[in-house]
């Protein structure tokens, strides 16, 4: 068996296709940098339409980029096995989902329209996973492909950390003219983002990268960027992105030490984070928020009503749920108002209101509980961990730091999710979705080199 360090990540698409295909995937592998080109465009079209109409929340750039790329991911499904598992259990989420409808028909919203709508939402950050799976597998250079991600993503923090800092110092408004909430006495900052969740999420994304460079490069000049973007961080004032970030970093540098002293690197560097919050305003203010939503004076918030009423509505919908489009999702609210917030009284709660309903996505996986049950949940559980696993099986499986990067980006969305929609988010799905592929190529290869014969 091939050593560790020896194994070489080749395309698993060489072992079982025709002649035909085989020279289409050499041909493509000469251009294998074009998907990191693609992404590039991605990038540059969604961060500039966010700063000319910059009082829009959404766009539709994530459907048409999801579009583009899906006869990519259709040969990634035909080609790659692994892949028909994520495709399956989709599938099967789906389903039930729709199934819901079926059998208790809540009006409210236009149906069977608002459940396609919510499916093919659903869809997205799968069909652009895929693409970028078949990518993966294509490149002749993964590695660096991947790495040229990474410093593009960095280059974009660093850009929108220099806003960030306008936005801190001047007040009031952004460099766009937003208008810019206070918090504990800090103005709140967007940089050229939606908001500041995303501001702080991409904040925290070119962190946890920099201080890869930094452990991979043992360059300085990277740990200051991490460190600088990790206060950055903090002054957004983000619980969901800070309490990620604190779980990143020990574990990012647990790695430093290979495989025999990480666990000590880990607990060492978790303790010294826990007593730098524990002595600091950063603890009280994570408590704080905490609190906020968890205790009394949380219970008529939206974000703790949809997790808890959520629950109790894949209780009374035991096992299937209201169904796609009814509960916490964009067709719920954007394509009228559903009946299911009026039965469980959502609509006398603020920002959960027909008229002002913007706090309606704030809790994932209570979307997820409502609309597809207990049933669809713990099939979306199987799926987001057959999707997000193999980062970290590939990083096991490797010497090299080479999965980290998506790593830190599997722990990010897992953490935002009790509180936010990171999947099916624009933007921050699509990254999430573009390393959760990088990392499950990677672990896929690596265990096919193994069982190949030694040469």
């Amino acid at each position: 068996m091939p050593n560790r360090r020896d194994i070489r990540i080749k395309p698993s698409f060489y072992s079982r296709h025709s002649a035909r295909e085989k020279r289409m995937a050499n041909n493509y592998s000469d251009r294998s940098g074009a998907f990191v080109i693609i992404f590039t465009l991605y990038i540059i079209i969604n961060q500039l339409y966010y700063i000319i109409f910059p009082n829009v929340q959404s766009s539709y750039i994530d459907e048409i980029f999801a579009l583009f790329l899906s006869y990519a991911a259709i040969q990634s499904f035909l080609a790659a096995r692994e892949l028909r598992l994520v495709a399956i259990l989709f599938g099967f989420y789906a389903a039930i989902s729709v199934l819901g409808n079926v059998v208790y028909r809540y009006g409210g919203v236009s149906q069977p329209w608002g459940a396609v709508v919510d499916i093919v939402l659903d869809a997205k950050p799968l069909i652009i996973f895929m693409a970028f799976y078949n990518f993966w597998q294509k490149s002749n250079n993964p590695s660096r492909e991947m790495e040229n991600v990474c410093k593009i993503i960095l280059a974009l923090a660093l850009l929108n950390s220099v806003f960030c800092v306008h936005d801190l110092v001047e007040g009031k408004q952004s460099f766009f003219g937003k208008i810019l909430e206070v918090r504990n006495g800090f103005y709140q900052p967007t940089g050229f983002q939606v908001g500041r969740v995303r501001s702080a999420a991409l904040t925290m994304i070119g962190a946890s990268f920099a201080f890869y460079f930094y452990l991979k490069n043992n360059s300085f000049l990277y740990a200051g960027v991490g460190v600088f973007l990790s206060l950055l961080v903090f002054l957004h004032q983000s619980a969901k992105e800070m309490g990620a970030l604190i779980v990143i970093i020990p574990f990012l540098f647990s790695e430093r030490s290979g495989r025999g002293g990480g666990k000590l690197v880990f607990i060492v560097s978790a303790l010294l984070v826990f007593f730098m919050i524990l002595l600091t305003p950063i603890g009280a203010f994570l408590v704080e928020r905490i609190s906020f939503f968890s205790g009394e004076s949380g219970l008529d918030k939206a974000r703790t009503q949809l997790v808890q009423r959520g629950v109790t509505i894949a209780y009374d919908h035991f096992p299937l749920g209201t169904g796609a489009g009814t509960f916490g999702s964009p067709p719920s609210y954007q394509m009228g108002y559903s009946e299911v917030y009026y039965q469980y009284g959502f609509d006398k709660i603020y920002g959960a209101t027909p008229k002002n309903p913007n706090f309606l996505q704030d809790a994932f996986w209570g979307k997820i509980l409502g609309q597809s049950g207990f049933v669809g949940t713990v099939l979306y559980v199987f799926l987001m961990k057959t999707v997000l696993s193999g980062s970290f099986q590939a990083n096991n499986m490797l010497r090299s730091r080479l999965a980290l990067p998506s790593c830190s980006v599997a722990i990010l969305a897992v953490m935002t999710s009790t509180a936010s929609s990171p999947f099916s988010e624009d933007f921050l799905g699509v990254i999430l979705a573009v390393f959760a592929a990088f990392g499950l190529s990677v672990s896929m290869s690596i265990a096919k080199a193994k069982k190949r014969p030694a040469q």
